[in-house]
């Protein structure tokens, strides 16, 4: 009965070698280069950095502000230009298309350089 049992134990490690070499690509991941370049974003981490004096600002600069794209940048920029420079940040919110939960969400990013 040695005999037997011994033949079954080489039998069955054989049949355990062929079940791990079966399953081993299961657990087995290639390493796989993305299919995109990487992107240095630290330009764009710098723009959000970045805050805005309202009174010099150009059409780009102003789209770094929440809610601003390029025809509210357009519409601060004319009524600068015909009413003379912003005194206070709240000034702001006299420019057609410019809320005042708008310029809250400004605080920390846009600014009005006290006038000398």
């Amino acid at each position: 009965m040695k005999w037997l049992s011994g033949k079954m134990l080489v039998a069955e490690g054989a049949a355990l070698v062929a079940l791990i070499a079966l399953a081993s690509p299961l657990f087995f991941i290639p390493y796989r280069q993305p299919d995109y370049a990487p992107v240095d974003s630290a330009p764009v981490q710098l723009a959000a950095l970045q805050r805005v004096e309202l009174n010099t600002a150009d059409l780009e600069e102003l789209q770094f502000l929440p809610g601003v794209g390029e025809k509210r940048a357009q519409s601060i920029i004319d009524y600068r230009e015909e009413n003379g420079q912003f005194t206070s940040l709240a000034m702001v919110a006299d420019v057609p298309g410019i809320t005042a939960e708008m310029i809250h969400n400004w605080q920390g990013i846009a600014y009005v350089k006290a006038m000398s």
